[in-house]
């Protein structure tokens, strides 16, 4: 196979975080709420939120002046003042994240120049150095809207394949054909 350009770019990097992101959401997820649970003060904070409502809520009811438009306030009120916040820092935070990892991603793999797909794996070239990976070594491979990454078992290495670093879509399926066939050969 011909030698593929796959100069990286920080757009290219923040592909990848983004893919990387989305992947590991219900990760990420999971360990807010074993967090929330665990964690003694946000439980209390969490459960005394709650506890509130649910008192406006009783109160109302009692008052008889539990109706749909009252329910509707105060279900209203519950999400601008207790779940818009949260959702707020969260989305801040991973935007935060997402730069971050992909100047890290950038700066890690930016002197990455070409690559030779060859029969016994992959060979990486930069300005000072050549670095083989044998198929043995590919953990994954998938593709996201940009790129083509290749997972490797070194520290969760990656390899970053750009899409536009093929002249067209048939070199770009002879090149997903050949990668996928070589992976599923050593696996």
């Amino acid at each position: 196979m011909q030698t593929i350009n796959c100069k990286i770019t920080l757009d290219d990097c923040y592909d990848y975080a983004k893919y990387n992101l989305y992947n590991s959401i219900g990760l990420i997820i999971g360990i807010f709420l074993v967090v929330a649970v665990l964690n003694p003060d946000m439980r209390h904070e969490i459960i005394s939120c709650l506890h509130k409502y649910i008192i406006y809520f009783q109160t109302l009811k009692l008052e008889g002046t539990l109706t749909f438009y009252n329910i509707l306030i105060l279900i209203i009120t519950f999400v601008i003042k207790e779940v818009i916040p949260i959702i707020f820092l969260y989305v801040i935070f991973w935007f935060c994240f997402l730069r971050m990892q992909s100047i890290g991603c950038y700066f890690s793999l930016k002197s990455q120049k070409n690559l030779k797909i060859k029969d016994k794996g992959l060979y990486l070239y930069n300005d000072n150095n050549m670095k083989f990976i044998d198929w043995n070594r590919v953990i994954d491979f998938c593709e996201t809207p940009k790129l083509y990454v290749v997972s490797i078992d070194f520290w969760y290495f990656v390899v970053l394949i750009p899409k536009r670093a093929f002249s067209n879509e048939n070199e770009s399926n002879e090149f997903l054909n050949f990668v996928s066939s070589k992976i599923a050969k050593h696996k």
